[in-house]
């Protein structure tokens, strides 16, 4: 590639009938002023090039990376979320399991108290029919006890009015 100084400092041999030499310079010059602009737009150009690669190189690594922890973000996200529905089933199923538990607990003990109720009122039924009974018997004890009060009393009563007569009469005898 030719250079800006490679054109100013071109040199031609002579020749007969050449081209004008002030021309040629003059063109040169121009030549090599102009390959110097655009050989320093285009370093500049160069310079900003890089400088946009640089920066569009950055960007990418930031997209990249905002990229992977976008995807980091939803995995960890649907984990998450997996663990919490486990744990909310685990739990809930625990739950069942407890609830049925107390269930079968509950009824249980509610049958042994029904259980139990019923057992202790036929024993106070069968207490009540025995003290019953023994109420009735003891009645009907009293009542011969006391129809064989009365029975004595009585015999003993008309043997003292016996007693009384025979007394009476042996008074008007000795009277």
């Amino acid at each position: 590639m030719l250079t800006p100084t490679d054109i100013a400092g071109k040199e031609f041999s002579k020749a007969l009938n050449g081209y004008n030499k002030s021309e040629v310079e003059d063109f040169l010059n121009k030549v090599s002023e102009q390959v110097e602009g655009r050989t320093r737009e285009l370093d500049y150009l160069k310079i900003q090039t890089a400088e946009m690669e640089k920066k569009i190189a950055h960007y990418q690594s930031q997209e990249n990376s905002l990229k992977e922890a976008l995807l980091v973000a939803q995995i960890t996200s649907n984990d998450i979320k997996k663990k919490a529905e486990d744990e909310a089933d685990s739990k809930i199923k625990y739950a069942d399991a407890e609830a049925s538990k107390i269930m079968k607990l509950a009824e249980q003990e509610a049958e042994e108290i029904l259980s139990k109720a019923k057992r202790d009122a036929d024993k106070n039924l069968e207490q009540a029919k025995e003290d019953y009974k023994e109420i009735l018997n003891a009645t009907d004890r009293l009542k011969r006890d006391y129809l064989d009060f009365k029975e004595k009393y009585q015999h003993v009563l008309r043997e003292q009015i016996n007693i009384l007569d025979r007394l009476v009469v042996k008074d008007e005898l000795t009277d």
